[in-house]
């Protein structure tokens, strides 16, 4: 994590700090948040270093630990997906998890192809059987093809989870920002889509994303 980062995650620390004398736990929102990660073979460039998919990881990373300096009720999963999805961690307080679900992240080795779907149905079923909270969110990172998986997409927003998507690679063309588009919430009217070239890019956003108080139309 670069300097840049260090400080913002500092300066969040310090706001939480200031507030916690006066705002009680149990009165903050409870979030859900789940990561799911392609790690189709795709992933293994390194146009990302030292890959797309270790570039996600580091993301995911950077996300956890603004969160973590925000005074919140945090709960993670994360899964990762290529042909089939594989559940890693469906949702646990963030200071059980960290370290777990980072070096969960890493033990993957990319390889196969990418179904998108499968990573929305098995987000569908652990957050139908998650706790109850004030924010469910889904964060898919993808850097290719995946389907059109606009029914599964519709039942997590029926369920109330708001959708983030992130396409990575050297052009738009390499992803389906038609699929990611049409599968992501909507923020004043726009979809919670980004396309991201670089892996500064990618972690900044993350970071980001990480910091807003989501309340959008799933």
């Amino acid at each position: 994590m670069n300097t840049n980062a260090l400080e913002f995650i500092d300066a969040l620390r310090a706001k939480r700090a200031a507030l916690a004398g006066t705002v009680r736990r149990s009165d903050l929102a409870v979030t859900h948040t789940l990561f799911a990660v392609d790690a189709s073979g795709s992933m293994a460039g390194d146009d990302f270093p030292p890959t797309r998919y270790l570039a996600g990881v580091e993301a995911v990373g950077n996300f956890l630990a603004v969160r973590a300096a925000l005074f919140g009720r945090e709960y993670f999963g994360a899964l990762v997906f290529n042909d089939v999805a594989k559940v890693l961690c469906e949702a646990e307080d963030y200071s059980h998890m960290q370290g777990r679900i980072l070096r969960d992240l890493r033990r993957i080795a990319p390889d196969g192809g990418t179904d998108i779907g499968a990573a929305l149905q098995a987000a569908a079923l652990i957050f139908k059987a998650a706790a109850p909270a004030d924010t469910h969110r889904l964060i898919l990172l993808s850097d290719g093809h995946g389907g059109r998986p606009y029914r599964e997409a519709d039942q997590l927003k029926r369920q109330g989870v708001v959708i983030d998507t992130i396409g990575i690679g050297g052009s738009p063309v390499e992803v389906d920002e038609t699929c990611l588009k049409t599968i992501a919430s909507l923020s004043e009217n726009q979809p919670r889509y980004r396309f991201i070239t670089d892996k500064d890019d990618l972690v900044n956003h993350f970071r980001t994303i990480a910091h807003e108080l989501v309340l959008v139309r799933p």
